[in-house]
């Protein structure tokens, strides 16, 4: 099932949701054995820094936003680039709204994203031993 989904950029009213959605793909990945966000509930770098720098966005799809990621213009993981890249950090889909193909949504967004600033490439960082996540990102 495909939705039409819409992205745009978080507001401070957008955080609550944004914790809602990452908090929630933290038990997600938990209960997949991995713990890289955290073991509670979200644990990275703070949501009202990403929503103040303009670098967090939301995905919705009617009246309900369905997720959210985060797009910056450098990654330190990735270590020094030319600036042909935005780099896709934090992607998590809502559970409500799992298994309905709006993670490739979201990745082809944020690319859309990206080229408006002038960045050809689309770069995300995952575990790299997380087989299943990396063959879904590739």
């Amino acid at each position: 099932m495909k939705v039409n989904l819409s992205v745009r950029q978080a507001t401070q009213q957008d955080i609550p949701t944004i914790r809602k959605i990452l908090d929630g793909a933290v038990t997600h990945k938990l209960l997949r054995g991995d713990s890289s966000w955290g073991f509670v509930q979200y644990e990275g770098e703070p949501i009202e820094t990403s929503v103040a720098n303009g670098s967090a966005y939301v995905a919705t799809f009617g009246d309900d936003t369905v997720g959210t990621f985060v797009l910056v213009g450098e990654d330190k993981i990735w270590g020094p680039q030319p600036p042909e890249a935005a780099y896709l950090q934090r992607l998590a889909v809502d559970y409500h709204f799992h298994r309905q193909n709006i993670g490739a949504q979201m990745i082809n967004l944020a690319a859309a994203e990206g080229k408006k600033f002038g960045r050809t490439l689309l770069r995300l960082t995952c575990a790299s031993g997380n087989a299943k996540l990396c063959a879904y990102y590739e």
